[in-house]
C-alpha cells in the first residue's frame, strides 16, 4: 500500500525538459540527459519520408498515466504543445509524431513523441543555434535504422540507410561501427539484440569485416531503432 506513493514521489523529482510540457497528471518514470547526443528524426518533407540526424542537449523521458489515456489523446496534447511555442508539426503517423519549436537563443529544439495507451516516450534534442558548433572537435557519425513496432526486420529506408553507412565506413578505414540496439515501450526486451544483430549482420553483408562491427546493448535509450556509431578505436594498451 505505501509503495506507490513512494514511486510517485521518486519521479516527481526527476528533470524533464524545460520547455516542452507533458500530459497533465503525467507521471516521469524514467528520464536522462545528455549534453552531447543525437537522434535521428523521421518525418515527412515535400510527400516523401525524409530522415535527419539533428545533435545538440538530449533528453530522454518516459511517462506513465492512467489507462484511460489513449494514445490519441496524448498526441493531440504534443500537437496543442507545438502550437503553444508556435512549432510546426513535421509527421503524425498513427501513435508518433515529430515536430520543431524555434527558441529565442536561435537554436531549434526537435520532439518525436511515440504514444500508446497509459504511457509514451519523448525524445527531445535542443540543437544550437547556427552558427555555434560546440561538438565539432569530437565527431561522432551516426546512422539509426527505424523498426516497425514489435519487428526486427528491415524494411527497404532501413536498406537504403545501410548502403550510404557501409559506404561511408568503407570510404573511412580506421573507423569501427557500434550497433546498439532499442526498444518502445512495452516492446519485448528481446528486441534489443534481435534488432542489433539484423543491422550487424547486414553490414557484414555490404563487405564490411568482422572486426569492425561489434554488438552492444543500450536499454536507457528507448525507440524501435538500432543506432550506429562509427569512430576510431583507441590505441592497444601498452604491455
Amino acid at each position: 500500500m505505501n509503495a506507490l506513493p513512494v514511486v510517485f514521489l521518486l519521479a516527481l523529482v526527476a528533470d524533464g525538459h524545460p520547455n516542452i510540457q507533458p500530459v497533465p497528471e503525467s507521471v516521469l518514470v524514467v528520464a536522462s540527459d545528455h549534453e552531447d547526443d543525437d537522434m535521428m528524426v523521421v518525418y515527412r518533407e515535400d510527400n516523401r519520408r525524409t530522415r535527419k540526424s539533428v545533435r545538440g542537449h538530449y533528453w530522454n523521458l518516459e511517462y506513465e498515466l492512467r489507462d484511460d489515456f489513449v494514445r490519441d489523446v496524448i498526441i493531440e496534447h504534443f500537437v496543442a504543445e507545438s502550437e503553444r511555442l508556435r512549432g510546426v508539426v513535421h509527421r503524425r503517423a498513427g501513435n508518433r509524431l515529430t515536430f520543431t519549436v524555434m527558441r529565442e537563443d536561435g537554436g531549434e529544439t526537435w520532439c518525436q513523441v511515440w504514444a500508446t495507451d497509459g504511457n509514451y516516450t519523448l525524445e527531445i534534442v535542443d540543437e544550437p543555434p547556427p552558427g555555434h558548433a560546440p561538438f565539432d572537435d569530437k565527431p561522432s557519425p551516426s546512422a539509426t535504422i527505424v523498426f516497425s513496432r514489435g519487428a526486427s526486420e528491415l524494411d527497404n529506408d532501413a536498406e537504403r540507410t545501410l548502403d550510404t553507412i557501409a559506404n561511408w565506413l568503407e570510404a573511412h578505414p580506421d573507423f569501427t561501427a557500434e550497433v546498439r540496439g532499442h526498444r518502445g515501450p512495452l516492446e519485448e526486451p528481446t528486441l534489443v539484440t534481435s534488432r542489433a544483430n539484423a543491422v550487424a549482420s547486414a553490414l557484414l553483408y555490404r563487405g564490411l569485416p568482422e572486426s569492425r562491427v561489434t554488438v552492444a546493448e543500450d536499454p536507457t535509450n528507448q525507440g524501435f531503432e538500432a543506432t550506429i556509431i562509427a569512430a576510431i578505436p583507441p590505441p592497444p594498451a601498452p604491455k
